[in-house]
Parts: structure tokens; C-alpha cells; sequence
């Protein structure tokens, strides 16, 4: 496993480090903004693409660079190619939810209000709202660990928890302030 990982990042290095020019690889260049419907830069406008840049694109396979020359050598199987190819194009959802969960991780102490009405927050699945209101968690820790209640769901709870939080400290200062200030 461990060197998988590392053949797999060895490949994403090397393809963030090539670089692609409509005017000097055309046959790739036009066969991408075929496929793409999106212009590949010129050598003169912009610096061109990585391979990287170009595989993220939707409809732009490993396959299709390999059949332009710019695949890996014989060495990579079709499961590392494969798994090059997922690994750039979900990056960014990958890197969302990684840091959604460290958010997450982060307030799973959190506590619940007990008179807190699941029903009423419209971003969770009505499965989770029921499942929630009947259960009824003390903490966020406690709600992750029902089934059929999602990471997406949790994650909305806690948005709709820290929420109600700052709207009321931004009460009781508005309350505070006007017990000081003389009429």
C-alpha cells in the first residue's frame, strides 16, 4: 500500500511539472478542447497547462494524455493510473470534506440544547431530523454516531448550532448595552 502511495504521488508530481502548449503539442491541445470545449494556451498567452491542470478537466482521461506521449513509463499499472486520474479530479471535493471533518472533529463536544427543534432545520434529511428529535443527543459527538444521520447533516447542525450560539451573545450584548446606557 505504502508504495502505491508513493508511485502515485511520484506521478502527480510529474504531471504537475509538465507543462502543455496549444502551439507546441498541438495533436493533445486540440484533442482536449475538443473533448473540453475549453481552449488550451498558447506558449505566448498565459504560460500554457500541466499535465495536472488538464487531467482535472471533466472528459480529460490518463488514458488520453498516454495516447499523446505523456504518460507515465511501463511501470504504473492500471490501477495507479486510475488512481492518479480520481486522486486530481476530486481534490478539491476531497480537500473540502477533509476539512469539513477537522471542523467538525473540532466542536464534537459541542453540547445540544435540550429543548433544541431538529424538525425546524430544513439543510438536514427528514430522516435525520426524525432520528434526531426521537433520540435527542447531548452533543454533536453523540449525533454523528446515529445511524443514517450523515456527515453532511452533522455538518449542518453544527452550522445551524454555532449560528443560534452568535445570535445569542449578540443579544445578550445588545441587552447589556442597553442596561448601561443612561435614558
Amino acid at each position: 500500500f505504502e508504495k502505491k502511495r508513493a508511485t502515485v504521488a511520484a506521478e502527480r508530481k510529474r504531471l504537475s511539472g509538465i507543462r502543455i502548449f496549444a502551439d507546441r503539442q498541438v495533436a493533445l491541445a486540440e484533442e482536449v478542447e475538443t473533448v473540453t470545449k475549453q481552449r488550451v494556451p498558447s506558449s505566448t498567452k498565459g504560460g500554457g497547462l500541466t499535465l495536472e491542470e488538464l487531467v482535472r478537466r471533466p472528459g480529460v482521461t490518463y488514458e488520453l494524455i498516454e495516447k499523446h506521449g505523456f504518460g507515465a513509463n511501463e511501470s504504473l499499472s492500471a490501477m495507479e493510473k486510475t488512481s492518479v486520474e480520481v486522486e486530481v479530479k476530486y481534490e478539491g471535493f476531497i480537500e473540502r470534506e477533509s476539512k469539513s471533518r477537522r471542523k467538525v472533529a473540532g466542536n464534537e463536544g459541542m453540547s445540544i440544547p435540550k429543548d433544541f427543534d431538529y424538525l425546524s432545520v430544513d439543510t438536514l434529511s427528514m430522516e435525520s431530523r426524525h432520528k434526531l428529535e426521537s433520540i435527542r443527543p447531548l452533543t454533536l459527538a453523540q449525533a454523528s454516531r446515529i445511524g443514517g444521520v450523515s456527515p453532511a447533516d452533522i455538518n449542518a447542525l453544527m452550522v445551524r448550532l454555532l449560528q443560534e450560539k452568535r445570535n445569542q451573545q449578540r443579544d445578550e450584548t445588545n441587552r447589556a448595552k442597553k442596561e448601561t446606557t443612561p435614558v
